[in-house]
C-alpha cells in the first residue's frame, strides 16, 4: 500500500504524539521549571531538590494525563471525520500470537491414518511452539518504548531534536531558548519517535516453518468508544490507574533530579558579537541531547514495569511479595537481566553472545533506574491500602447495628408462635340417590361415588 494510505498509520501515530510531547514535555514541564527558577533563585542542594520534586511531579502527572486524553480523542476524531477509512489513518495493533502459532496437534498421519503422537514427540512439539512464540512476542515489542530498540529510537529522536534546536540557537538562526521553541522541539521529537517506531512495526514480519512471511502488526479498525478509552487511563477508582499515576509522578521527580545535575550550556558574554566556538557549540548540543535523554530514561524504564511484572509472574519467577511486586521486578532486572521474560533483540548464540551481554547490561541499568522509583511506588501503594482498610473498618464500627432476633417486637413473636388454624372448607352437598340406584349399589352393580 503506497501513497497517503501507506503513510496513514504513521500519521495516525505521529500527530497525537507530537501534540502530547509538545504539551507535557514542552509547555507543562518547561513552564513549571522556568517559574520555579524565578520563584526559588537559590542554587543550594535543598532548593534544587525542591524544584526537581515540584517540576517532576507536575510533569509526570501531566505526561500520563495528556497521553490518556489526546490519543483516544484523536482516534475518535479520525473516525468521526472518516479519515481513518479514506486515508487509512488507523493505529496498529499486534497480531495475536496463538492465532499465528497454535498449539501443536497431538495426532499425526502415518500410512494414511491418524495416530496419536508419542509423549516424546508431543514434548518436542510443545518446546518448538514455545520457542517460536517467544520469537514472535519479541518482534511485537521491538517497536515500542518498552524495548531497547524502541527506546533508542525515542532517545535519538528527542535528543536529536533538542540538539538541533540548540545548534540553531548558537548559530543565531533562531531564538531557541524561548518556551515555544523548546516545546516545539519536544513535539518534533515525539513525532519522529512515533513515526520511526510505527515504520518498524509496519516492516516487522515473522517467518513460519513453512517459509511464509506473516505481518506482526495489523491495522486496528475497531470502533472507538471514547468514554471507555478515556476511562482506561483516567478512572482513578481503578487501582491500576492510580498506580500508573504514582509511578509517573515519582518517575518525573527522579528524571528532573537527574536532569538538574547536568552543567548549564555555554553562553556568550553580554555585549559580545559573533558566535561560540565550534567546540562550545558541540558541547551545548551534547548537553541538550543528554538533558532530554536523562529526563526520558526514568520515564521509559518505569512505564514498562507493569508488563515486566506480569511476564515475571507468568514465568514463575515473581509474585513472592505481592505488596512489593514492582520493586521485585526492578531487582530481577538487576539480578537476572538475561531471563527469557525480558524483551531481547539478539539470541544468546548470536556472535558468541556479545550482543546479548550488552543487552543484559542495558537491562541492569534499567533496573537501577527503576529500583528507587518503584520502591517509592510500592510504599505509596501499601500506605494507600492501609488507609483504605482503616476507613472501611471505621465505617463498619460506626454503622448502626442490625436488630437481633431477641430484640424483635413481642407482638410479632407471639403472632408467629401461635399461627392461626387452617380454614376447613365444608364439602359441597351431593345429590341423593333414588331407590333403583340404592338397590343397584347394594347388589354391586353400581360403583360408589
Amino acid at each position: 500500500m503506497g501513497g497517503w494510505k501507506g503513510a496513514g498509520p504513521i500519521v495516525a501515530a505521529a500527530v497525537p504524539q507530537f501534540l502530547s510531547s509538545m504539551t507535557h514535555l514542552g509547555y507543562v514541564r518547561l513552564s513549571t521549571s522556568d517559574k520555579l527558577r524565578e520563584a526559588v533563585p537559590e542554587t543550594s542542594s535543598d532548593a534544587s531538590m525542591l524544584k526537581a520534586a515540584i517540576t517532576g511531579m507536575v510533569a509526570g502527572i501531566a505526561h500520563e494525563t495528556v497521553n490518556s486524553v489526546v490519543k483516544p480523542m484523536f482516534q475518535a476524531a479520525l473516525q468521526k471525520t472518516g479519515f481513518n477509512e479514506r486515508l487509512n489513518m488507523v493505529p496498529l495493533k499486534a497480531v495475536d500470537t496463538n492465532s499465528v502459532i497454535p498449539d501443536p496437534f497431538e495426532l499425526k498421519s502415518e500410512h494414511g491414518e491418524l495416530v496419536r503422537k508419542t509423549p516424546e514427540e508431543i514434548t518436542q512439539d510443545k518446546a518448538f511452539v514455545k520457542g517460536e512464540r517467544a520469537v514472535f512476542n519479541q518482534k511485537k515489542v521491538q517497536g515500542s518504548s518498552t524495548h531497547p530498540v524502541g527506546e533508542l529510537m525515542a532517545y535519538s529522536a528527542f535528543g536529536g531534536s533538542q540538539a538541533v534546536r540548540q545548534m540553531l540557537n548558537d548559530l543565531h538562526q533562531i531564538n531557541g531558548q524561548t518556551l515555544s521553541a523548546r516545546a516545539l522541539a519536544s513535539g518534533f521529537g515525539g513525532a519522529v519517535s512515533a513515526s520511526s517506531q510505527t515504520l518498524l512495526q509496519l516492516k516487522s514480519t515473522y517467518v513460519d516453518p513453512q517459509g511464509r512471511e506473516i505481518p506482526v502488526f495489523t491495522p486496528d479498525r475497531a470502533k472507538s468508544e471514547l468514554k471507555k478509552d478515556l476511562a482506561k487511563g483516567m478512572d482513578l477508582r481503578e487501582p491500576s490507574v492510580r498506580t500508573t499515576f504514582y509511578s509517573k509522578a515519582l518517575s518525573g521527580i527522579q528524571s528532573s533530579a537527574l536532569t538538574s545535575a547536568l552543567p548549564p550550556v555555554t553562553t556568550q558574554a553580554a555585549g559580545s558579537s559573533g558566535t561560540l566556538s565550534a567546540g562550545n557549540i558541540l558541547r551545548n548540543m551534547a548537553l541538550a541531547a543528554t538533558g532530554s535523554v536523562s529526563y526520558l530514561s526514568t520515564l521509559y524504564t518505569n512505564q514498562s514495569v507493569t508488563a515486566e511484572a506480569k511476564a515475571l509472574k507468568d514465568a514463575g519467577m515473581g509474585g513472592a511479595t505481592p505488596m512489593l511486586e514492582r520493586t521485585e521486578t526492578a531487582l530481577n532486572n538487576i539480578r537476572h537481566p538475561n531471563r527469557a521474560s525480558l524483551p531481547h533483540t539478539f539470541q544468546p548464540s548470536t556472535l558468541s553472545g556479545i550482543p546479548r551481554a550488552l543487552e543484559s547490561a542495558y537491562h541492569v541499568a534499567r533496573g537501577a533506574l527503576q529500583l528507587p522509583t518503584q520502591m517509592a511506588v510500592d510504599t505509596v501503594r501499601v500506605v494507600e491500602e492501609g488507609v483504605r482498610n482503616g476507613v472501611s473498618s471505621a465505617r463498619a464500627a460506626l454503622a448502626p447495628a442490625k436488630p437481633s432476633e431477641a430484640s424483635r417486637p413481642v407482638e410479632e413473636t407471639v403472632a408467629e408462635a401461635y399461627p392461626s388454624p387452617p380454614t376447613v372448607q365444608r364439602p359441597a352437598p351431593s345429590v341423593p340417590l333414588d331407590d333403583d340406584q340404592l338397590r343397584a349399589l347394594e347388589e354391586g352393580l353400581l360403583a360408589p361415588r
